[in-house]
């Protein structure tokens, strides 16, 4: 599989996006995610191979975690629906 810059890009604005607190469950920062490559390139993948199957890039992102981190967003359901409330509030007007 080749990488595409763009699926990286849309990864990124989701972890930017993600509350601290989904991390900190896990006892990783935010800030040493996005500085791990080895990290950032799993997740990536897993993105990636998601959105590449016909899966929703909410749903492709909440696997990339849980997939890579062990962090099944699930369990923080009402953090994650105020994250894409947030993330697409252009449609929720």
């Amino acid at each position: 599989m080749i990488l595409q810059e763009q699926y990286y890009e849309d990864l990124l604005d989701c972890i930017n996006s993600t509350p601290d607190t989904v991390f900190w469950r896990k006892l990783v920062s935010k800030k040493k995610l996005l500085k791990d490559e080895k990290l950032l390139d799993r997740l990536w993948t897993e993105y990636q191979k998601m959105i590449e199957n016909g899966v929703d890039e909410n749903y492709a992102y909440a696997f990339a975690l849980e997939e890579v981190l062990d962090i099944p967003l699930s369990r923080w359901e009402n953090i994650f629906h105020r994250y894409i409330e947030g993330r697409h509030s252009e449609f929720y007007g």
